[in-house]
């Protein structure tokens, strides 16, 4: 149960974030936090990460969704809580940035970050969570895998096998 409060904590962190951002600061304006390294910004994109797929909100519409319904269906049946978390971050992530995508057409973007000269992409809360999440899943892939978390798939193929 964990795992899904956690998911909705992320999302309704990443909506209302998202609703300050929108209500108080101007598009394109950026007020700075750390000079030369984060700023808050209001600023939007039609794609994913890095500009990959720009203009593409019905496919990347479409592709979040069988994702959210994949992990959603997914995630009660994994006993680790490592995966749980992890996919508990990518799926509130997942779900924030698509309620964007679905009420406005293009998802919103408020944190602006500078490297040492190179201006990373504008990211949200959603996008934070979503890359936490995956870094906790290659953890696990590399540290803490064992075939047997996996094994509601097995059981389900054989089931299937079966039937046919």
């Amino acid at each position: 149960m964990i795992w899904l409060i956690i998911t909705v904590i992320v999302v309704l962190s990443d909506q209302l974030t998202k609703y300050i951002i929108k209500s108080n600061i101007e598009y394109g304006e950026m007020i700075p936090v750390i000079e030369n390294f984060l700023y808050i910004t209001h600023h939007s994109n039609t794609g994913a990460a890095w500009g990959l797929f720009s203009n593409s909100t019905l496919f990347l519409t479409i592709l979040s969704g069988i994702v959210i319904i994949l992990i959603a269906a997914a995630m009660p049946k994994f006993n680790t809580a490592l995966l749980k978390w992890a996919f508990s971050l990518i799926l509130g992530g997942a779900i924030g940035n698509q309620i964007d995508r679905i009420l406005f057409g293009r998802v919103t973007d408020f944190i602006d970050t500078y490297y040492w000269g190179y201006n990373f992409p504008i990211f949200n809360v959603a996008d934070s969570s979503i890359v936490i999440g995956s870094i906790l899943l290659l953890i696990y892939m590399f540290f803490y895998y064992k075939d047997e978390d996996f094994s509601f798939l097995e059981r389900k193929a054989a089931k299937e096998k079966n039937n046919t």
